[in-house]
């Protein structure tokens, strides 16, 4: 009799104890459902939001850059290769010399092509540009800057502000900036050589 109770005191014992481990993994189940449920909504919170971030974005920019399009397409465009239209020269000259050196100016310079400016140091007395020769313009008063060279002239910092001043000018469409002075006459003589020579460079990266 006592043993029969004793096997089913075990039998009460041994199915609580499965029970007991029948809930604990249910309840562990049911963790990991409900873990796993959350994260698939945080997921699935976080694409909507970042979709709807993105759209917005993509709003924006088209309010803001609604040719966008057509820029990029302007960019990617081919650009014509460089010729004489594309540089600007700028030649240093003085008001003393400049009516004995402008005959010798006309051999090179064409008015229908070539762009450029002749810089004096002081306003001529009597006007003289034409159109078969560069424009005049008088160069900024260089007198602020300090010259501490013990030898040539001064006047070399003003010569070589021409490019400055040429580049301030904002003139469209000039790829490369040629300067010189009124005696370096050969090198703007053969101006075909000089933008055959240009166009081989990159004017673009230079001017980055």
């Amino acid at each position: 009799m006592s043993t029969i109770r004793k096997t089913i005191h075990n039998l009460l014992k041994l199915s609580k104890s499965v029970a007991q481990r029948a809930g604990d993994s249910f309840t562990f189940m049911m963790k990991i459902s409900l873990l796993i449920s959350l994260s698939v909504l945080i997921v699935l919170l976080f694409f909507s939001t970042t979709t709807h971030h993105g759209e917005k974005l993509i709003e924006v920019a088209d309010t803001v850059h609604p040719n966008r399009d057509t820029h990029l397409e302007e960019l990617n465009k081919e650009e014509p290769a460089t010729n004489i239209s594309h540089i600007l020269f700028g030649i240093a000259s003085s008001a003393n010399t400049w009516a004995d050196r402008t005959q010798l100016n006309r051999i090179w310079w064409d008015p229908n092509a070539t762009r450029g400016f002749v810089w004096l140091d002081e306003p001529l007395a009597h006007s003289e540009s034409t159109h078969s020769s560069p424009l005049i313009r008088v160069s900024e008063d260089t007198s602020r800057f300090k010259y501490s060279c013990s030898f040539g002239n001064r006047s070399a910092i003003r010569i070589a502000r021409i490019v400055l001043e040429s580049f301030r000018l904002g003139i469209d469409d000039v790829r490369w900036f040629v300067m010189g002075d009124e005696h370096r006459r050969p090198l703007y003589i053969s101006e075909r050589g000089i933008w055959e020579f240009a166009g081989r460079g990159d004017y673009a990266r230079r001017s980055r």
